[in-house]
């Protein structure tokens, strides 16, 4: 993206804004800009008389105004529009191609292996961390100490519930109240609530 701003768009800005500006200066210089009924553009004058390329030499200016209106207009306004056409059939083909191939190695590794893709394995796994992270804040387990205060998602577990465990404080069990588990479900389950989840069980 940094490339097309720093050098195609300049250079297709160039190129057109040099080719009104040139086509310009030459109708100017060879009197081709003259009446067209409804504006003044590339016209002969008289608007009637038979240009030189068709065997006539009446016309005061504008001579050949016909062939200068292809040439100026016309002609690069439809090669424009026919690369258009072509660059947009391109993209549809090649977007299309790579979807047939996508389609077809999906196809091919469900013939294989079944049913099972990479999409169904990673939601499999997505849809199993959330089970766990929401048992573990359900049940209140933990395995940290009595003296490292745990935490979740930054508050200090021994001030939202109470502890129980053994005397010598190798682990414990940690009880939490069911509105502050609650909140913690609606968290997980909302927009972002894989990072969250992971940043709180990681404190």
């Amino acid at each position: 993206e940094s490339q097309l701003s720093r050098f195609a768009e300049p250079t297709m800005h160039a190129v057109a804004l040099s080719f009104g500006f040139a086509t310009s200066v030459a109708s100017a210089t060879l009197a081709l800009f003259n009446n067209a009924d409804l504006w003044c553009w590339i016209a002969p004058l008289p608007f009637d008389c038979v240009e030189s390329f068709l065997g006539g030499d009446n016309c005061v200016r504008g001579d050949n105004a016909f062939i200068y209106r292809w040439a100026f207009f016309y002609g690069p306004l439809w090669l424009c529009m026919f690369i258009v056409v072509t660059v947009n059939v391109a993209i549809y083909r090649a977007v299309r191609k790579g979807m047939m191939e996508a389609e077809n190695r999906e196809k091919s590794h469900k013939a294989r292996h079944g049913k099972t893709t990479a999409g169904d394995i990673l939601l499999g796994r997505q849809n199993k961390e959330k089970n766990e992270i929401s048992e573990g804040l359900h049940l209140g387990h933990t395995n940290r100490t009595h003296r490292q205060k745990p935490s979740f998602f930054g508050f200090d577990a021994m001030s939202l519930g109470s502890c129980v465990g053994p005397s010598n404080g190798a682990s414990m069990k940690l009880i939490l109240p069911d509105a502050f588990v609650e909140t913690m479900r609606k968290r997980l389950f909302s927009k972002n609530s894989d990072e969250m989840a992971v940043e709180g069980l990681h404190e």
